[in-house]
């Protein structure tokens, strides 16, 4: 029974370990683009 606990265990971190990894490179990738739309939308607020 031990062996299952620990499998559970390891699964779980490796789990864990790729969805924090999926999450970064989606915030790495999207990153950019929200910058892009603050930086004009700031532009367009400041020529009113």
């Amino acid at each position: 029974m031990g062996w299952l606990f620990a499998q559970l265990w390891f699964w779980l971190l490796v789990s864990f370990l790729v969805g924090s990894l999926v999450a970064y490179l989606a915030i790495a990738a999207t990153l950019p683009m929200i910058e892009e739309v603050e930086a004009r939308s700031r532009r367009r607020g400041e020529g009113r």
